[in-house]
């Protein structure tokens, strides 16, 4: 990074685009960015950092970020306020952040051991394990390379045998990454006991455009291929009990889960939320109109069948593997005639199947109620139907189907 645009980078941190922000908390955000900038280049950071703070400097950020219509708490967060507080506080700021307690360790290069450099959340974490998590590549659709993530149960055994979990990600021009957040939480399936892998099959995003475009006119070829191979490649570690194995995935994830239903019985059980079923019907309650076209090559005027052939419903006659279906009231992607329809497909065909529908929920789940019950619903239709051994499967799948038949 060269040194004008870490000076930009340090000059519009004091222009934050929450109009409520106080100066105090533009200051904390600008010590951040001056601590990522000692990092990157150490020997020029004081004297960048002296002269970022200088009231005039402050001025004239003011007048480029005016110019290009920046922040919209400009009004509130005035240059004077913040040369008020920067000469109030001055020793303190250059304390912290070019001597004191925000000096960063080191930050290795290439060949050395990555380095923490902030422990924010240890207080909260101290007394949770982690599973290890890695990354893994395999041979997908075409033979060419797929990347994918593994996270093993935390106090993993590699002499023991699990069961292993196929996350599949929205989008599809999106990615698993290696990340931390409350949907889809990685960790949380793996705390439950499974090994859980996460393909970046063709179609994902940061892959290169023609990896990513490959999907199109496909949604259920490549794709499909790729997480088919991800789960063969894991049922060659020795710590994986071929016997037990999910899937579950989300708006397209949910879409995948929807084909998945129609295209192979290897998974004892799938979680469907927010999924495609009925492209035709996609096509006249989604927002997403104008995108159908260019995804499935084919539209309600032109090339109607490549609708049909991608559609999961077209396949229904095939499903049998027990299912729980989620989806949100608010939903206008995937429009919840979506999910009923799956849900009465699968009923209809005497499939072992759950509902579950927030009538407030968009297309994701956001409330923090509401995200609690959905990790619960989903790990009990996992221990219901992977943990129990093959007899008592085969026991309660007879069991549901006739249950459903009545």
């Amino acid at each position: 990074m060269n040194e004008q645009r870490q000076k930009n980078q340090l000059q519009l941190a004091f222009m934050m685009r929450d109009r409520d922000e106080s100066p105090k908390a533009v200051m904390r955000r600008a010590e951040s960015f001056a601590v990522k900038s000692k990092a990157e280049s150490p020997a020029k950071a004081d004297g960048l950092m002296e002269e970022i703070l200088d009231p005039e400097n402050l001025r004239e950020a003011l007048k480029r970020v005016k110019a290009n219509k920046g922040s919209a708490g400009i009004d509130r967060m005035t240059v004077a306020k913040l040369s008020d507080y920067l000469k109030e506080h001055w020793p303190e700021i250059r304390e912290r952040v070019l001597n004191g307690a925000y000096k960063p360790q080191p930050v290795s290069v290439a060949g050395e051991t990555p380095v923490q450099l902030t422990r924010m959340n240890a207080a909260v974490l101290k007394d949770i394990e982690f599973g290890e998590a890695s990354s893994f590549t395999f041979k997908g659709w075409n033979g060419e390379d797929v990347q994918a993530w593994r996270v093993n149960p935390p106090v993993f055994d590699a002499n023991r045998k699990y069961p292993l979990l196929l996350l599949m990600h929205g989008g599809p021009e999106n990615s698993w990454g290696n990340l931390f957040h409350y949907r889809w939480n990685a960790q949380l399936f793996a705390a439950a006991g499974y090994v859980v892998i996460e393909p970046n099959f063709h179609g994902s995003s940061g892959f290169g455009l023609k990896f990513m475009d490959a999907i199109k006119g496909q949604w259920g070829g490549a794709p499909y291929e790729d997480q088919m191979k991800a789960v063969d490649t894991a049922l060659t570690w020795p710590f994986i009990d071929a016997t037990r194995l999910a899937a579950a995935g989300a708006s397209y994830g949910g879409y995948m889960a929807n084909w998945v239903e129609g295209h192979t019985d290897r998974f004892r059980a799938i979680v469907s939320h927010d999924g495609l079923f009925d492209i035709i019907r996609m096509f006249y309650s989604s927002d997403f109109v104008g995108g159908i076209p260019q995804e499935f090559k084919g539209s309600l005027f032109e090339n109607q069948q490549a609708l049909i052939n991608q559609a999961p419903a077209t396949y229904a006659s095939n499903f049998k593997t027990p299912m729980l279906v989620v989806h949100g009231g608010n939903d206008y992607r995937v429009d919840q005639s979506q999910g009923f329809a799956m849900f009465q497909a699968l009923q209809a065909k005497h499939v072992p199947s759950k509902l579950l529908f927030f009538e407030n929920e968009n297309h994701w789940v956001l409330k923090p109620a509401d995200s609690i019950l959905w990790y619960h619903t989903v790990l009990d239709w996992l221990e219901e139907w992977v943990k129990p051994d093959r007899a008592e499967y085969e026991r309660r799948l007879q069991a549901a189907a006739a249950a459903t038949a009545r």
